[in-house]
């Protein structure tokens, strides 16, 4: 089964964890490479690749392929607002995984993001 990283609404106590029901939590961990997460206009946080400033908190899960490639790209609007990659997860109990990550495709300029933007810590995002 497919591995898929979440930092969103997927994430347990969150509004879309449901669809996650049938899939295995697998632990958490935080993404090896550095993204920018902004949160859209409906309070749910976006992960953006076009600027990398610090690493993404993620859960992980073992989805079974037929919730992975039907209800969840269809809430995320797979191919179209988002595009579903492997990407590398550190694990917090050392291990690494590849695991797919939904990244939003709109550019930073969409979320307002200002050049020079600092980090206010060095703690990765996180979206509790």
């Amino acid at each position: 089964m497919p591995l898929l990283a979440v930092y969103g609404t997927l994430k347990k106590g969150h509004c879309n964890q449901g669809f996650m029901r049938t899939s295995t939590f697998m632990g958490a961990g935080q993404t090896q490479d550095s993204y920018w997460m902004p949160h859209n206009g409906a309070g749910a946080p976006v992960v953006t690749r076009d600027i990398n400033l610090k690493p993404v908190r993620v859960e992980v899960y073992e989805v079974p392929l037929e919730v992975l490639e039907g209800p969840l790209d269809a809430i995320e609007s797979n191919g179209r607002v988002y595009t579903r990659e492997i990407i590398p997860i550190n694990m917090d109990d050392g291990s690494k995984l590849d695991c797919y990550l939904y990244l939003h495709n709109s550019p930073s300029v969409i979320w307002g993001y200002r050049d020079g933007e600092a980090m206010i810590d060095d703690q990765p995002y996180d979206w509790s």
